[in-house]
């Protein structure tokens, strides 16, 4: 609560309110009787008036409209309100006059928009946020009083579970309350009680059995959709449980579905497929009437007859196991609880607030008090846009982006013009747009492209091109002014999260991704003018999906890697790499095509798709893959083609969800090897920026004036680092400046003596880097030799300024073996390492 810090509310998914007293330390249930079940919950507590608590839950559809094109059926969201401190909780249904679209206010995006704010001076008022935004208040004198669950106990769970059926209103739709079906008969809420199904030797009693017809329900099967008036009534037979009024204590009349026809009530493990006396819809009908051993009711000799007087409908069934059993002639102890309670019901009035253009899909409100007396406040939203405000109370709005710059729009890709101090980015539901020359956090962008915006390229000054979802890949030849679909690139079927794989070395070749396999790598050698297909090896091995990346090496553009899985649960899911992607096609008298293979796959990687794909700057063989998986590794390194990997977030071995070298527990979208101290790496995650200093040993937060967001993309382009961030825009460093800053900090700027480094990486194919530190300017010559002490390589022979410096070797021209690396300086040895090349 505002004024009082101890008093503290939250929600749990699909059961209720919590509230603690105590500052958080221990909770009790302050809601838990959602009328009509629900899945997320949002909570809003009045500013003005601190008692006055506001609940916004997501339907489940239980109730729904139809609204097409948007959803048909949509589910209606509940709204609950109270007006004690959460000590008690009322519904607040929607007036009659309320339409069907403003019915269902979230449409079926509760589970991503659901916001919810108390007016700051009228605590009979809120705002939603939705698809779009809503106001809601009370409206009317009235009030009802509504039933609902208050609390629902499956302790059989052992061995008995329940379906969540399409009827069910209460308990996450596991349980149909009679007054609001409308089928049952002669069923008030002043006669609905607490009851409990008991399980357990010797509880057995009388049921009332019902078959349905073999040809039945909407699918003709006898399975689903069989009206209650059409069940047939067989006759009166022993089940192996009892059920029970807990508030009266007394032993109540039940029915139930005999859905094999052989009299008896079965329970068996969930099945609705083959033939319908096959199917395990055994469900059990409690009655308002008390229990008749000696003779069953009259009314309910008929067919359809238990739904008179019916209270409650559920749909058990054996619960999942192999070793879960059930014996009706020695059932395990178990009951079922079901605790019916009535809250008080108020009406409200509900109406769009749309009144001028904001971006949609709303996820946070922060209302300003301004002045009480004039009803003056404003507001700031959140919206997958960006950022609005109104400084109106809602009247008007702008967009915050619009002239001051994209500080708070979610970008998936980043990149700058060679030469230029001009970006280009791809953003969520937002377009691709680009940046004035000379930009800077305030200044204005123009925009590209509509739609959702994902990877970007900006070859030079007039060659653009950028993505929209199902690989809609746009291309501009003339700096932005002009863009068309790039060729024949929807020949394939494509992904939402379209992928664009180029390197400036690769020049006009541009790669993306088709979920086919008959699509697989998707390469262009004219910049998008015209497409070809590196089909993969078939769909098991492929393991398509709707978010696969594919990257050109930094290294060498004829090296590709593309795919969705490192693996899948069957362990046939790959991802895949072409060492010759820049060779011809397939195709007949093709001599040496492309050729685009699976990689091995290690027992430790998830089966989730990947989230990020990213390359070595300077070594071909060496690529990274990342994930987004709690507890499970997050970034996974090869150095070898994809022969071998190794998990760099310390994921692997350890005990729960804690890395063993500090990496955090958080979706990984990006990885970026440093040219210059390639030991030095950073990995962008949901948290921001983590940076490794010895090659990915051990991992601890960038703290270096980066925003604590989500980084989708880092890119070193044209001497910047630009940095793509999923809430707070776009983001450029000097390449010089991050490099030396490590440096220093690492104490490696001045070195105080002659050192030889150990080289990177090693093993290695085909090349490797070596450092080394000069304490002075010096002469510096390193050489390799083989095992039998032959010199094979001068790497270099020349002077060096006093600091730290790095060369490579590329032994594409010698064989697997290991080797010698020996520097001198001024003619003086100073140390010799060894190395293995592997091919």
């Amino acid at each position: 609560k505002p004024d009082d810090f101890n008093v503290q509310f939250a929600t749990v998914n699909g059961t209720g309110i919590l509230r603690s007293t105590d500052g958080g330390r221990t909770w009790k249930n302050s809601f838990a009787g959602l009328v009509y079940g629900g899945a997320r919950i949002e909570i809003a507590i009045s500013q003005s008036h601190p008692e006055v608590i506001w609940a916004s839950v997501q339907g489940t559809g239980t109730r729904s409209v139809s609204l097409p094109p948007f959803c048909d059926p949509c589910p209606v969201p509940d709204i609950y309100r109270s007006v004690d401190g959460g000590e008690s909780w009322s519904f607040v249904e929607n007036l009659d006059s309320v339409n069907d679209f403003s019915k269902a206010f979230l449409r079926v995006q509760g589970w991503y928009d659901n916001s919810i704010v108390v007016h700051p001076f009228s605590p009979d008022t809120v705002y939603i946020g939705g698809v779009n935004r809503w106001k809601t208040w009370i409206e009317g004198d009235g009030t009802t009083q509504i039933g609902t669950v208050g609390r629902f106990d499956n302790n059989a769970s052992s061995f008995l579970d329940l379906v969540s059926f399409t009827g069910g209103t209460h308990a996450n739709g596991r349980v149909a309350l009679g007054p609001y079906d409308p089928d049952a008969t002669d069923i008030a809420l002043d006669e609905m009680t607490s009851v409990e199904i008991r399980f357990g030797p010797n509880l057995t009693q009388k049921a009332h059995r019902y078959s349905v017809p073999p040809n039945g329900g909407t699918g003709g099967d006898g399975g689903a959709g069989i009206a209650l008036a059409d069940y047939v009534y067989r006759d009166y037979v022993e089940v192996p449980f009892q059920v029970w009024d807990t508030d009266n204590n007394r032993q109540l009349m039940v029915s139930f579905r005999d859905q094999a026809n052989d009299g008896a009530w079965d329970l068996i493990a969930r099945n609705t497929s083959g033939p319908g006396n096959t199917h395990s819809r055994e469900y059990i009908f409690i009655s308002k009437h008390g229990y008749n051993a000696n003779a069953p009711l009259s009314g309910y000799m008929t067919n359809g007859g238990f739904s008179s007087g019916l209270m409650y409908f559920m749909w058990p069934h054996l619960s999942a196991g192999d070793e879960v059993t059930w014996d009706p002639n020695s059932p395990t102890p178990g009951t079922l609880e079901i605790e019916f309670v009535t809250i008080k019901g108020e009406t409200r009035n509900i109406a769009p607030w749309e009144n001028s253009v904001v971006h949609v899909d709303h996820h946070n409100f922060t209302l300003v008090p301004i002045d009480e007396s004039s009803n003056e406040f404003h507001i700031l939203n959140g919206n997958d846009g960006g950022f609005a405000y109104s400084r109106d109370g809602g009247e008007t709005w702008r967009e915050g982006d619009a002239f001051p710059g994209f500080n708070t729009s979610q970008f998936y890709d980043a990149t700058k013009r060679p030469g230029f101090p001009m970006y280009l980015g791809g953003m969520q539901d937002n377009g691709t747009w680009a940046s004035y020359n000379n930009a800077n956090s305030r200044r204005g962008w123009r925009e590209m492209l509509p739609g959702d915006g994902f990877d970007v390229i900006w070859k030079g000054a007039d060659s653009l091109m950028g993505s929209i979802q199902g690989n809609v890949i746009q291309r501009s030849i003339d700096g932005g002014t002009n863009w068309d679909l790039a060729g024949d690139i929807l020949t394939w079927d494509g992904q939402f999260l379209t992928s664009i794989g180029w390197t400036p070395e690769s020049g006009e070749a541009v790669f993306s991704i088709s979920p086919d396999p008959a699509g697989g790598l998707l390469r262009s050698l004219d910049f998008g003018g015209t497409w070809q297909a590196i089909p993969a090896r078939g769909a098991p091995v492929w393991a398509s999906g709707n978010g696969g990346k594919v990257r050109v090496s930094l290294a060498d553009p004829s090296v590709v890697w593309v795919g969705y899985r490192m693996r899948t649960a069957s362990g046939a899911g790959r991802l895949h790499v072409t060492e010759n992607a820049l060779d011809r096609a397939q195709g007949e008298g093709v001599q040496n095509p492309v050729v685009l293979r699976p990689v091995s796959s290690p027992e430790f990687a998830p089966t989730s798709q990947i989230s990020g794909l990213a390359t070595h700057p300077f070594t071909r063989a060496t690529a990274y893959v990342t994930f987004g998986v709690s507890c499970q590794p997050k970034l996974l390194r090869t150095e070898d083609m994809g022969q071998t990997w190794e998990d760099l977030s310390g994921f692997v071995g350890t005990d729960g969800c804690r890395s063993s070298n500090g990496f955090p527990n958080a979706r990984v979208w990006d990885v970026e090897v440093f040219p210059q101290i390639p030991w030095y790496i950073w990995a962008g995650t949901d948290m921001g920026i983590f940076e490794s200093r010895d090659h990915g040993e051990t991992w601890a937060y960038a703290d270096n004036g980066l925003p604590a967001v989500s980084v989708w993309r880092i890119r070193i382009v044209d001497g910047e680092v630009v940095v793509a961030t999923h809430g707070r825009g776009v983001w450029s460093l000097d390449l010089t400046q991050v490099q030396t800053s490590v440096e220093e900090e690492a104490g490696t700027s001045v070195p105080t003596s002659f050192e030889l480094l150990d080289n990177y990486p090693n093993p290695f194919n085909p090349s490797t880097t070596i450092g080394f530190k000069l304490a002075a300017d010096s002469h510096i010559r390193v050489s390799v030799f083989d095992v039998l002490g032959r010199k094979v390589a001068t790497l270099t022979d020349q002077p060096y300024s006093r600091g730290t410096h790095q060369i490579t070797w590329d032994a594409s021209a010698v064989s697997s073996g290991q080797y010698i690396y020996r520097m001198e300086a001024d003619d003086k040895l100073i140390a010799a390492k060894s190395m293995v090349l592997v091919k």
